[in-house]
């Protein structure tokens, strides 16, 4: 079985920057028009001192997210740039991950649209190249069967 390559890793980072950095001394919803901290600009909305509902982070390094946050984390539906917009997103996200139905564009000119769990295909998906298209079953990461 082979582990098909993800950007988990870049998720992550972002995630932990924007929860660590997105803390604010608020307790009911507002709307934050822009703001600009040490690695990124956020606007949006932030309930209880923490990004809440729909906004948007402009990381200094060129990376976006722009879409619905619950407690601080991308939570809900989403897309997330990377700084080439070479990594691209459209979907479904919890606690800061890939999760649920999604679309990710690769920088090698393939996409993946289907199941997500954790940042890692998991379930149906499929995955559409310039040679063709492989339908298959993932559990974490791993291709367990294509048809």
């Amino acid at each position: 079985m082979k582990k098909v390559p993800f950007v988990a890793a870049t998720v992550i980072i972002i995630l932990s920057a924007c929860y660590a950095l997105g803390v604010f001394g608020v307790d009911s919803l507002v709307r934050v028009e822009e703001k600009q901290f040490s690695e990124f600009a956020f606007s949006g909305y932030m309930k209880n001192g923490l990004f809440d509902g729909i906004g948007t982070i402009h990381f200094d390094n060129g990376e976006v997210f722009s879409g619905n946050f619950s407690q601080g984390r991308f939570d809900g539906e989403g897309v997330f740039i990377d700084s080439s917009d070479s990594v691209i997103y459209f979907g479904q996200f919890r606690d800061g991950l890939f999760h649920g139905h999604g679309v990710y564009y690769s920088s090698e000119g393939w996409r993946y649209e289907g199941e997500f769990q954790d940042g890692l295909f998991h379930g149906q998906g499929v995955i559409t190249a310039p040679s063709g298209q492989l339908h298959g079953y993932w559990e974490m990461g791993v291709l367990i069967r294509h048809d």
